[in-house]
């Protein structure tokens, strides 16, 4: 292997270790660290070449970025419904014996 093929491995290795991280980062909920991630492969796969890594990357930053709009409409939708009502929602607070 000459310099140019083990530097292209070692940056391989480095980018298929990130992407595990980054699904990871997605499980968890970690939607920001997540799109941090995959962005930081992106670049990798795409400095080296790699097209197939490439294209599985940018579908993972479609999720990302479909939670992040699902999100997003969830807010909009409770801002809505809040907005809506005219008298404050009723709390019980569940410590509290009846008489």
């Amino acid at each position: 292997m000459n310099s140019f093929q083990t530097k292209q491995s070692s940056l391989k290795d480095e980018a298929v270790q990130l992407l595990n991280e980054g699904v990871e980062q997605y499980e968890r909920g970690e939607f920001q660290q997540a799109l941090e991630t995959y962005q930081r492969v992106l670049a990798i796969f795409q400095e080296i070449g790699e097209k197939a890594n490439v294209e599985f990357v940018l579908n993972n930053i479609a999720l990302v970025y479909s939670r992040f709009e699902q999100s997003e409409k969830t807010l909009l939708r409770t801002l809505d419904i809040s907005g809506q009502e005219s008298n404050p929602p009723i709390v019980r607070n569940p410590r509290r014996k009846k008489k």
